[in-house]
């Protein structure tokens, strides 16, 4: 089960930023949420025929991590963050919240608006995805299911539609943009990450047209690693699932030993950051939703309960408290190399070589 919770609630992850990211060019299959569950599948299975060749976990003692930050330890706009973070999770109508944000001056209040254009433009693309959520649940869920009760809630919240009212302008890729790039412009962490997430993907797919990889700039990873040592819980999401960063042909190294992580634990340590910066951990997140209502797996009250119970196996999990304690003390003492952006970092799939005109005879 954790195996098959795993490919649905890693692809889930990614939808939100998919459309923005590519630059809002290319309309999304109609099967979408499948084919997402269908390549992490892939990935996987290679993932799980490399995990069943490494020893047992360590029996060292078991690493707790650190638990969220005091409030008295917090600055008025951590706190802020914080609270806007909460607000946007349990909002039920994001138009609502846009028009109330829209127009601040408060640069996390704007993030909060371009997210909302983000989210609702992504669920307009996506409407195939109700209906199979829909379909999962007719198919998944009977009466007789101890469970019922639990997943048909978590099928409730999935389905629940936060985007009406809306416009098609409102939505279109220039205008989320234009409203990342304000937040972005007056400091907000989290809209600097996704705009240089945006920024890079463009490049990277330039350079791939050219049959080159990219080099990150030092603007890139001065950008990275600010963002990251903000500690905004937004801006550590982001970084955690910016997949083409960590997702390298010459294989990502991290740490002092300089090893390679395996990359549903390095993922889940990023969430762990985020939810010990403030994001919402608890029973709402969306992978332990998804992972009730499409697997029967109920019941964890908050993120780092449903990776120990369901998503991963005792050394996995292991590992991802390993890699959230590094990833911590990576950044407390500016040893970006320890994340794998601290010098030369390239990016993008190596192209395959040109082919070779035959000697003339």
């Amino acid at each position: 089960m954790k195996k098959a919770i795993s490919l649905l609630v890693i692809g889930s992850a990614f939808a939100l930023t998919a459309w923005w990211l590519a630059g809002g060019t290319e309309p999304a299959p109609k099967a979408a949420v499948q084919s997402r569950i269908n390549s992490q599948s892939q990935s996987e299975s290679r993932g799980s025929a490399i995990g069943a060749s490494m020893p047992a976990a360590p029996t060292s003692p078991v690493v707790t991590p650190v638990t969220q930050q005091t409030a008295a330890a917090l600055t008025p706009a951590q706190l802020e963050k914080r609270r806007l973070v909460a607000e946007f999770d349990k909002a039920t109508d994001l138009k609502a919240l846009y028009d109330k944000y829209a127009n601040s001056t408060d640069p996390a209040q704007r993030y909060m608006a371009a997210k909302a254009l983000l989210e609702c433009a992504e669920a307009s693309r996506q409407r195939g995805r109700t209906n199979y959520l829909q379909t999962q649940r007719d198919v998944r869920v009977s009466a007789t299911d101890p469970k019922a009760t639990q997943r048909n809630a978590a099928f409730d919240a999935l389905l629940a539609d936060r985007c009406q009212g809306f416009t098609a302008e409102q939505l279109t890729p220039a205008a989320i943009n234009a409203a990342m790039a304000e937040a972005a412009r007056m400091g907000d962490p989290a809209a600097r990450a996704a705009q240089a997430r945006g920024d890079i993907n463009n490049r990277i797919m330039a350079a791939a047209r050219q049959r080159q990889q990219y080099t990150l700039t030092e603007s890139d990873l001065g950008t990275l690693q600010e963002a990251i040592k903000s500690r905004d819980p937004e801006a550590l999401r982001q970084i955690g699932d910016f997949g083409t960063l960590w997702n390298r042909t010459e294989g990502l190294r991290v740490g002092p030993d300089q090893s390679s992580p395996s990359a549903g634990a390095w993922r889940a340590a990023w969430q762990m950051m985020a939810c010990d910066g403030g994001l919402d951990c608890g029973a709402e997140h969306r992978d332990v939703l998804t992972a009730c209502a499409l697997e029967g797996a109920c019941g964890a009250p908050n993120y780092q309960s449903y990776l120990q119970q369901f998503a991963q196996s005792p050394y996995q999990y292991q590992e991802t408290l390993r890699f959230q304690a590094l990833i911590r003390s990576a950044i407390e003492q500016g040893r970006w190399d320890w994340l794998g952006i601290g010098g030369t970092t390239v990016l993008g799939m190596r192209p395959p070589p040109a082919p070779q005109t035959p000697p003339k005879k």
